[in-house]
């Protein structure tokens, strides 16, 4: 059975996830993860997560999922020995610089390869332990990885959630129009904006921005929850659920979806 992966970006929609029957929860503190929009957790909310979630048999993820300077790095590896004293069960990383900072300052964390890494091949895919592909690859092309890497190396693919506009990790659109970059965790969401060409953008006022037809820019939408669990179990070892409209779905929902 795949482990079904939760966020949680604050104490409400943790318990909400764990209650719907999630194996495992990502969520973060501090200033280094890309949801730094969210609610989050203090260190001392952190702690209280990780107990609540364990004490029912749910694994707790820390998100260190943001691009840093050099000058943040010491704040990195402060973070990183916390996660591990508070007992994180691994811990989603971007930067290849905190990747290799993380296995020397916290050695017996696992690590994870976050989506926004953007790997979506053979050679990326056996750089760790576990691997979170890039949103944009197909249910074919996730079935080569599958096949074609180590048993011991598990895949993580999104099963539900918003589908960016760009590839993972690599947009610079908010960055350039409002001078958040979703790289740095403060993504302006740009992309769901209605545009116009040499002209105002025409938006109906009965048709909600979501579905607007005619949008120059359309956030496209992932679900596999139709294929869960026969197919993604089979294919990979993690499914992540990162719902934005419908919230947490809960395991007796996904056997009818």
């Amino acid at each position: 059975m795949a482990e079904l992966l939760s966020p949680a970006g604050g104490w409400d929609s943790l318990v909400a996830a764990v209650q719907s029957g999630a194996d495992a929860v990502y969520m973060g503190f501090g200033a280094y993860n890309a949801r730094r929009s969210a609610k989050n957790f203090t260190e001392e909310e952190f702690a209280q997560a990780v107990r609540y979630c364990h004490l029912r048999g749910v694994k707790v993820y820390l998100t260190l999922n943001t691009l840093l300077t050099d000058r943040e790095l010491s704040g990195a590896a402060e973070l990183l020995h916390k996660a591990s004293r508070l007992g994180a069960d691994a811990v989603l990383i971007q930067d290849w610089g905190v990747w290799q900072l993380a296995r020397q300052a916290a050695p017996e964390l696992p690590l994870h390869a976050s989506t926004q890494m953007s790997l979506h091949t053979l050679g990326g895919a056996r750089r760790a332990k576990r691997v979170i592909l890039a949103r944009e690859l197909s249910l074919d092309e996730i079935r080569e990885i599958r096949d074609k890497t180590p048993p011991e190396l598990e895949l993580e693919v999104f099963a539900h959630g918003a589908l960016c506009m760009c590839y993972s990790g690599q947009c610079a659109l908010s960055a350039v129009i409002g001078g958040r970059s979703g790289n740095r965790g403060t993504c302006a969401q740009p992309c769901r904006l209605p545009y116009g060409v040499n002209a105002p953008a025409a938006m109906p006022r009965t048709i909600p921005i979501a579905i607007c037809v005619g949008r120059l820019i359309r956030e496209p939408f992932i679900c596999f929850l139709r294929l869960f669990p026969q197919d993604c179990g089979l294919v990979c070892r993690t499914a992540t659920l990162e719902s934005v409209l419908c919230g947490v779905f809960p395991r007796s929902l996904l056997s009818i979806v």
